[in-house]
């Protein structure tokens, strides 16, 4: 028995413990260490997924900017 992950789209969807015929039978990749769902294989390697930053926060001026930008627009569909 092994870990082997299934793809869809080059995304790995799911892993699950097969033996290795039934892996091969169905065109799954054998996986080790700390890959899991989410990762993509690319290039014949599994590629982790890039986290993606925390929200910018906003301060005052901005939103104030934004306030007025939207009113404009506002304004011009009157």
């Amino acid at each position: 028995m092994g870990k082997y992950a299934i793809l869809e789209n080059d995304l790995i969807i799911n892993i699950i413990e097969a033996d290795p015929s039934y892996a091969e039978q169905n065109g799954l990749l054998e996986v080790t260490g700390n890959v899991g769902i989410g990762w993509t294989f690319e290039n014949g390697e599994f590629v982790e997924p890039t986290p993606e930053p925390p929200p910018k926060q906003t301060n005052k001026e901005e939103l104030m900017l934004q306030l007025q930008q939207l009113q404009t627009q506002i304004q011009a569909l009157e």
